[in-house]
């Protein structure tokens, strides 16, 4: 599996996650990562949660 594969079904998770699971798991995430990557994980989602609904 390369990079690009992984990358996909990332992004197919976060557009079948309801709010409350996202939540949840962006709490857990935030813990992990630093505040840069954590955020650019927050942007990457409003994208891809906006393009989903389109």
């Amino acid at each position: 599996m390369n990079n690009e594969m992984i990358y996909t079904m990332f992004l197919n998770s976060i557009r079948n996650m309801s709010d409350e699971e996202l939540n949840k798991t962006l709490e857990k995430t935030k813990g992990i990562l630093n505040e840069n990557d954590y955020q650019k994980l927050l942007d990457l989602i409003r994208k891809e949660r906006q393009n989903g609904k389109k």
